[in-house]
Parts: structure tokens; sequence; C-alpha cells
């Protein structure tokens, strides 16, 4: 069996990308009970943006890799001490 190749440098962002936008899906959450359509269409909707924003950060994980997904949390959720 083969060793695994290293994660490329555009995969690591393309990955990356993915996380982020991700994460864009949340606000959308609050506005879907505004919509003008059925209460089934409504979870409908919320179903898939779930299924939608999971889908995506799946994808960008897998695609960032094991290492990438560490450096992507240093750099987001790293606190920095106060000034």
């Amino acid at each position: 069996m083969a060793p695994p190749e290293p994660q490329s440098r555009a995969s690591f962002w393309v990955g990356g990308i993915l996380i982020l936008l991700s994460f864009g899906i949340y606000p959308a959450y609050p506005l879907v009970p505004f919509l003008p359509i059925s209460l089934w269409q409504k979870g409908g909707v919320g179903i898939a943006l779930v299924t939608m924003s999971w889908a995506m950060f799946l994808a960008g994980a897998a695609l960032a890799g094991k290492k990438g997904v560490a450096y992507l949390k240093r750099r987001l959720f790293s606190q920095r001490a106060p000034a």
C-alpha cells in the first residue's frame, strides 16, 4: 500500500473556503420563519440549509486535511493576548 500523498496547497485553500462558507449559512436560519411558504416547506428549507452547511463543512475538512483543519482552528479561534 502506497503512503498517502500530502495535501496540495490548492486543496487546502478550497477546503478552507468551503469551511468558512459553511458558517455563512447560519445567519439565514432566523429568516426562514418569515418566508411566504407553508410550514412544511419552511421545515424543508431549514433541513436543506442544515444539510448544505454540514456537507460544505465536511467536504472542506476532507479537502483541507487534518493539518489544515488544525491550522484553521488555531487561526480562527485563538485567544489573543490583551493589549
